[in-house]
């Protein structure tokens, strides 16, 4: 039986990642995912005592995809894993044999939902679960097909990476995409803005991650366009 884990990065939780690992190979779950809380929802009223110092969570993924990747073994150019694990943008255990995904200027910013949209109970349509609050119409009252094509819905799914006024010039920007535009809204205001949670990210991957790749004999494949945008010659070092 699959059996996937999904856990929320918390300040109660954060120092015991690797410990959790061990218990999540135990079990014999078979995939392990986590990512840190977005600032929506009823979260945004308990964040001041909840969330993980960047510091600590960054840590923790050090220390996890360390261990992990120690324990990884290839095997006619398969992976052998004793579990899965995938940290948002930041590590996913097939990349050690897939190559990672990479964003040019003209992508699409939102590029998992770029051609979904999210139905609540009410019948209310948002573009995706992280934009709760932008209600394109209800799909009760207006019908799907009016609420996709509406301007508000258009003007998150049609923004592209050169549209995201912040991140113009980061040499990450092709990594990253930019990050998720319904955080850089719910924190600046506004959806050209930076996501500084891909800002804490992005340098860990290539600073930290990408050298964890050569300690253990892997190498980080990069499509051709991470090469347009900035210098990853720290994977041959």
């Amino acid at each position: 039986m699959f059996v996937s884990v999904g856990t929320g990065i918390h300040r109660l939780n954060v120092k015991d990642i690797a410990q959790m690992y061990t218990f999540m190979k135990d079990l014999g779950v078979t995939q392990w995912r986590m990512a840190v809380p977005k600032p929506i929802g009823r979260f945004r009223k308990t964040m001041s005592t909840t969330v993980a110092d960047w510091n600590d969570i960054l840590e923790a993924y050090r220390k996890l995809i360390d261990i992990h990747l120690s324990e990884i073994k290839l095997e006619d150019g398969k992976i052998k894993a004793p579990i899965n694990i995938e940290i948002e943008q930041v590590f996913r255990t097939e990349l050690v044999v897939k190559t990672m995904n990479s964003f040019k200027e003209s992508d699409l910013t939102c590029f998992y939902h770029k051609n979904r949209c999210s139905l609540k109970a009410n019948g209310d349509i948002v573009p995706c679960g992280y934009f709760d609050d932008l209600i394109t119409g209800n799909v009760r009252q207006d019908g799907l097909k009016r609420a996709w094509e509406s301007n508000s819905m258009q003007q998150i799914k049609q923004l592209r990476i050169s549209d995201v006024v912040d991140c113009r010039g980061c040499v990450l920007r092709h990594q990253c995409g930019t990050g998720c535009r319904a955080v850089a809204k719910h924190i600046y205001n506004t959806n050209t803005a930076k996501d500084p949670y891909a800002c804490y990210q992005a340098p860990f991957l290539r600073d930290i991650v990408v050298p964890l790749f050569k300690k253990y004999g892997f190498t980080l494949k990069l499509s051709e366009e991470c090469n347009e945008f900035a210098d990853w010659s720290i994977i041959e070092q």
